[in-house]
């Protein structure tokens, strides 16, 4: 799979919520990976420690190669795509950055 770059964008529905995905829009998984922001930032910060966290419509998980996978243990029929570390770093990094910078979003 190609390295695409991965967003947290602010939901279009609902306040306090968030969508991790590709940054072209396409979802990580077979289902949208969203949460609130403590969720989300839980979850990038799982990525930057490098371990699993797990939430309700948002889960990260390691895989052995040192990279990882997002899905919505709600929603999703299996984990997402791979995602390489270098990549799913990046997006964790920005998105403590940005919420970091935006504390009301």
């Amino acid at each position: 799979m190609d390295e695409k770059k991965l967003v947290t964008r602010p939901s279009s529905w609902l306040d306090d919520w968030y969508v991790i995905e590709y940054e072209n829009g396409w979802d990580i998984s077979d289902a949208s990976v969203e949460g609130p922001r403590d969720h989300i930032t839980a979850i990038a910060q799982a990525v930057i420690d490098g371990r699993a966290e797990s939430f309700k419509r948002c889960a990260v998980d390691t895989t052995s190669d040192g990279g990882f996978v997002f899905w919505s243990p709600r929603n999703s029929m299996g984990r997402g795509d791979h995602i390489p570390k270098d990549v799913a770093v990046a997006w964790a990094k920005s998105t403590l950055d940005y919420f970091a910078s935006n504390p009301r979003g």
